[in-house]
């Protein structure tokens, strides 16, 4: 949920997702430390979604048959996404379609509890 407020007033997405993304291309850099700190930069990271994933069930925000390994994976893959064109075409659309997929997704899988979080007081509709 931490994840959602973030993403919510930023420019760009939080977190170092410009390496990131080139991370699909590191396969035997010249220098390995290079792929040792992505590798380390991306453990951390998803390591921090799965853990406010199931904080976020303990705290009956999301239903209890949520799958945090799912769940990271799904936002995982649109955050990528999204920085990747954001990168590619200099488009801030691109991070807005990621918020809302995000927003979309958590919505999908949480409790009232949880919606009226991810809405905040912005208005936002939870009957999505």
């Amino acid at each position: 949920m931490r994840s959602v407020r973030v993403l919510r007033g930023a420019r760009s997405l939080p977190g170092r997702l410009f390496l990131r993304i080139g991370c699909g291309g590191i396969r035997q850099p010249p220098d390995r430390s290079v792929r040792e700190r992505v590798v380390e930069d991306r453990t951390q990271w998803l390591g921090s979604l799965r853990r406010s994933a199931r904080e976020a069930i303990e705290r009956r925000q999301l239903r209890r048959n949520v799958d945090p390994e799912q769940l990271v994976l799904e936002l995982e893959a649109a955050l990528l996404a999204a920085n990747g064109y954001f990168h590619l075409y200099r488009d801030t659309s691109y991070l807005e379609r990621a918020r809302e997929a995000v927003r979309r997704r958590l919505l999908q899988v949480a409790t009232p509890k949880g919606q009226s979080l991810i809405a905040g007081d912005r208005g936002i509709k939870t009957d999505s």
